[in-house]
């Protein structure tokens, strides 16, 4: 529980991820249920409420070619339409509607088509810092997660644009931009949201759909914008 608001039991988590998988995103409303039950799930370890507005943010541009700016949202007056969204999903979606933008445009434009489609709305001069880490790739498959049903450390599903990090150099949640030193191989903005045994320090893996893309990838030193 946080405040007066209470999440559903991790005994019940996979199966309320499950179903949140299942629920239509084709318009605003639909969008808007989906968060909020989201939000009841509670998946993500750390930076929970960061993570799934990202989350949102994503499925808006895919679904709306819309974003939220958050900027916008009176921070008490979020925390209370959140509060009472189990039962009246009303404040919550005015507050999100007011504040949804078209702002969808990067600043600057990588320079190779990136492979990740995820998208932050935001330039690179606004990262935080940068860091030069080592980079291998990864696929969902079982004997490289030692699991099959597709679920990262955070909570979120394994998809291109997750990166596994060592959560003690960057917390899951944050937002990244990655591309290679030499600026011919972009992966783009993703998001930390794995962890994994052998990622340790300033080492990233990437996610990929296929075992070819990361054999063509290999291992190779690269440029970690942290948002």
């Amino acid at each position: 529980a946080k405040g007066n608001f209470r999440f559903a039991p991790v005994m019940y988590l996979e199966a309320a991820i499950a179903n949140i998988e299942k629920m239509p995103q084709s318009t605003f409303d639909e969008i808007i249920e989906k968060y909020v039950e989201m939000n009841i799930a509670h998946p993500f370890m750390e930076g929970n409420g960061r993570s799934t507005r990202i989350w949102i943010d994503l499925i808006l541009k895919r679904s709306l070619s819309r974003c939220v700016d958050w900027s916008q949202i009176d921070k008490k007056e979020y925390l209370r339409a959140m509060e009472r969204s189990p039962v009246d999903e009303k404040p919550i979606l005015q507050l999100m509607e007011n504040a949804l933008t078209d702002g969808m445009t990067v600043a600057v434009k990588p320079k190779v088509e990136a492979m990740s489609t995820m998208d932050f709305g935001f330039d690179l001069s606004q990262a935080k810092r940068v860091i030069t880490c080592e980079a291998t790739a990864y696929t969902s498959a079982a004997d490289e997660c030692g699991k099959s049903d597709g679920i990262t450390a955070s909570g979120m599903m394994f998809e291109v644009g997750v990166v596994a990090v060592d959560r003690r150099q960057i917390p899951l949640g944050t937002k990244l931009y990655i591309e290679s030193l030499d600026g011919k191989y972009v992966y783009g903005y993703c998001i930390a949201a794995d962890t994994g045994g052998a990622i340790k320090g300033n080492k990233v893996d990437l996610a990929m759909n296929t075992k070819s893309e990361c054999f063509q990838f290999g291992r190779r030193p690269v440029r970690v914008y942290i948002f």
